[in-house]
């Protein structure tokens, strides 16, 4: 199943507030302010999409949402300074999980744009 990983960026305190707790009704777990990730099926995922677009209307919102397939799922790190208490996603033990390298290289991929800001639901 692909996990999801959805970011926002909401100016508006309210619609902030109601966008974290639809993204809670789901399942979906806070990893920063305005992060959270969770596993959906297609049809639950549709749904949210859905859900959410009805919510911004007009608003002004930034809402993305990245997939990441399970082989993906396999090659992400994480970093945590102070352990987690909701860690129900964490799908590896100890010993699979990776480190986050000191340095990292630039891919040089010039192929990739920088996606344009705006109002809506973007799905990766």
């Amino acid at each position: 199943m692909k996990m999801q990983i959805i970011s926002y960026d909401i100016t508006n305190d309210n619609l902030r507030l109601q966008v974290a707790e639809t993204l809670k009704t789901y399942g979906l777990v806070r990893l920063q302010y305005s992060v959270f990730n969770g596993l959906l099926p297609k049809a639950k995922l549709k749904d949210l999409i859905r859900e959410l677009e009805d919510l911004i209307k007009d608003e002004k919102a930034d809402i993305m949402i990245f997939e990441l397939c399970e082989a993906c799922q396999k090659n992400t790190w994480t970093i945590y300074t102070e352990p987690r208490v909701n860690e129900h996603l964490d799908q590896t033990n100890d010993k699979e999980r990776h480190q986050i390298p000191k340095t990292t290289e630039n891919t040089g991929n010039s192929d990739m744009s920088p996606l344009k800001k705006g109002k809506g639901v973007i799905v990766l």
